[in-house]
């Protein structure tokens, strides 16, 4: 997300983490994983109150997608790919 671009920190863990995976930086400032199935660069439009929790509505700067890519899935702590049934 464009606007917390100089917070975020990738986390580097024994098991691999992020800091296994190839990320590359936009002109803006923007981390992006190399080699994504689709990447999406927002900037915060709106932040909404909602209790305990703040809802936060992005707008589309830029976008990709790479169809011929496997998508991944963290769940459950651990990456997995999506496989055809």
């Amino acid at each position: 997300v464009r606007s917390l671009r100089k917070e975020v920190v990738l986390a580097e863990s024994p098991s691999g983490g992020l800091g296994t995976l190839a990320i590359s930086t936009t002109d803006e400032g923007a981390l992006m994983l190399n080699d994504a199935t689709a990447w999406l660069d927002c900037s915060l439009h709106k932040e909404i109150d909602a209790g305990d929790h703040t809802i936060a509505l992005l707008r589309i700067e830029g976008l990709e997608a790479s169809p011929g890519h496997t998508p991944l899935v963290f769940h459950n702590s651990q990456f997995h790919r999506l496989a055809a049934l």
